[in-house]
């Protein structure tokens, strides 16, 4: 089961819908719920001498103990070294609050499920229990005797909110233990405007903590199951706490299940893949490390919400469904090859923008994982040999900028680049995401053997050069098919908005073209790419669809806007 830290917070594609669709039907019990949902789920992160990675497993795995060898940690396309504890055993308090302004069926049925809670940890685990008009927060205490005695003698309350106890808990001082408050409550009394001290001593990323919200009824603001899942925990939500005991068993298979990773501290900042393979079960999701605050780590958290077994079964067959049509596009989609010499990352290597501003242009070449397949006998080649001559020599020029073979005397003009602080910003040229000194020479000696071994050797490299000075101003690379051809681009940071990427674009399109006037010219851009956008369009492109795209390195399913090429149709240079 994977999982990665993100710029922006955000979960696999197959995990995000299962989250669509399981979460209006699972019963606020979590009991169906949980054991259909195989997502692994970020519950805290933390940086310092070490990366430290809060994950909890699939409930089918919560109550066994998983060894360190079920759990693996990709960087770059490389495993990284780890220790695995598993929380439970590294130190846990769990502190229990009941809503007391409930009638008191309602508060009994909160106490019966505490209850339940409380026996089923393990002895190591320090507990206590506390209602919303307790006058003091007592301290965790070792096993679960003094908790569930002070549970028994919780009463209703009319007027109680359980925020103070929440805020009070949340501002105990760290002590190196992970804690998880778990507020059981219908909102009678809770209101918003009190949530804000307890969401500034949750975000405080000095304490390892967590917020479990379980059956809020109607009455509770939003901000509540939205601040639980901000500070990694879960919102179980329902209409009732009817059946609060099964909802507290999704919060104590959570519980189990969690493990604490730590990674050396050079992970932090780069895309990881964290995978969890025991017994045939797996699952993954990707996030960025860097931008994700420990104390924002749970965004995207599954919600539960009441509701029937039956329909719990039907959003299984529904995921099922969409799994395998995801699996059988992906099939279909033709693999993505990087440049000889540099294998990039999706998600790391994006050729940059035009403009500033706007996000950069992401490669459609890229995240080789196996040899292209070998072309069919009877399909016609991928280009005539007899353009390349001519190409090698001269290359293709509007008297702008010219798009050429590399040379080796271009390494020297690359390593250049790298050589400043954001010369290669955004992956312009794809090379190795974490190779900070390439072999430039041996990696423009790759391009060349590429090209020389034809349109079956893999993704081609071109340069794009400004005549005024022949100087090395961008990059173009292809991907050619035996019926079309795949293009990226990219423009050194000092040199864009200068039109040069529209220009080189729109050169090696014509002469794609005017090689083989029935070959596709098309380029994959991202769709919140604004700028790369642009440039297409007026490079003489147009929007035709969206393809998705599988992508081996990261497990994702990526989606791309599809423009291709029509001959007449370009703007002026942007």
């Amino acid at each position: 089961m994977t999982w990665t830290l993100a710029a922006k917070t955000g979960l696999l594609l197959t995990g995000a819908l299962a989250v669509a669709v399981i979460a209006p039907a699972a019963p606020a019990a979590g009991a169906v719920g949980a054991a259909e949902d195989s997502s692994l789920r970020l519950a805290g992160v933390r940086f310092g001498a070490a990366t430290q990675l809060v994950v909890a497993v699939p409930p089918d795995l919560a109550r066994q103990a998983l060894p360190d060898s079920a759990f693996h940690v990709i960087q770059d396309g490389r495993g990284l070294p780890l220790s695995v504890q598993r929380v439970t055993d590294g130190g846990l308090d769990v502190y229990v609050v009941l809503d007391t302004a409930v009638p008191r069926p309602t508060l009994a049925a909160e106490q019966s499920a505490a209850v339940e809670l409380l026996r089923n940890l393990p002895p190591s685990v320090r507990t206590a229990a506390v209602g919303s008009a307790g006058s003091a927060v007592p301290a965790a205490q070792p096993g679960n005797a003094t908790a569930l005695r002070d549970l028994s003698v919780i009463t209703p309350q009319a007027t109680a909110s359980p925020t103070p106890a929440l805020t009070a808990i949340a501002a105990l001082p760290a002590d190196g233990r992970r804690r998880a408050i778990v507020l059981l409550t219908d909102c009678h009394a809770a209101a918003a405007a009190h949530l804000q001290p307890l969401a500034a001593s949750l975000g405080r990323g000095d304490r390892d903590q967590q917020l479990d919200v379980v059956a809020p009824g109607s009455g509770c603001p939003q901000d509540l199951p939205s601040l639980a899942t901000r500070a990694g925990g879960l919102a179980v939500v329902g209409q009732s706490l009817a059946r609060v005991d099964q909802a507290l068993d999704t919060v104590l298979l959570d519980l189990l299940g969690q493990y604490r990773v730590t990674l050396p501290a050079s992970a932090r900042g780069k895309s990881l893949t964290v995978t969890v393979d025991q017994a045939g079960a797996r699952a993954s999701t990707d996030i960025v490390a860097a931008a994700l605050p420990r104390s924002a780590a749970a965004a995207a958290r599954p919600t539960h919400k009441a509701g029937g077994t039956s329909r719990g079964l039907l959003a299984a067959l529904v995921v099922l469904v969409v799994v395998l049509a995801i699996v059988a596009g992906a099939i279909a989609v033709r693999r993505r090859r990087a440049p000889a010499g540099a294998r990039v990352s999706h998600a790391a290597a994006r050729p940059a923008r035009e403009a500033a501003g706007p996000p950069p242009f992401r490669p459609v070449v890229q995240a080789a994982d196996k040899p292209p397949p070998e072309r069919p006998p009877d399909k016609p080649a991928g280009w005539s040999p007899a353009a390349l001559p001519g190409f090698v020599s001269t290359g293709v020029t509007d008297q702008t900028v010219r798009v050429r073979l590399p040379e080796l005397a271009d390494a020297s003009a690359l390593q250049a680049y790298a050589g400043q602080a954001d010369g290669m910003a955004d992956g312009w040229v794809p090379v190795p995401a974490d190779d900070a000194g390439p072999a430039w020479t041996a990696l423009v000696d790759a391009w060349l053997q590429t090209w020389r071994a034809g349109p079956g050797g893999g993704a081609l490299s071109l340069l794009v050069e400004r005549c005024a000075d022949r100087r090395v101003v961008g990059y173009v690379g292809l991907r050619m098919g035996p019926r079309a051809a795949d293009i990226s681009f990219g423009t050194a940071p000092p040199w864009r908005s200068n039109g040069y990427a529209t220009r080189s674009l729109r050169l090696i399109a014509d002469w794609l073209t005017d090689d083989d006037p029935a070959r596709t010219v098309q380029a994959m851009i991202r769709p919140e790419d604004d700028a790369s956008c642009n440039v297409a369009r007026q490079a003489g492109f147009q929007l035709t669809g969206v393809t998705r795209t599988f992508v081996p390195e990261t497990g994702r399913v990526e989606l791309d806007l599809r423009y291709v090429f029509r001959p007449g149709a370009a703007g002026e240079a942007q």
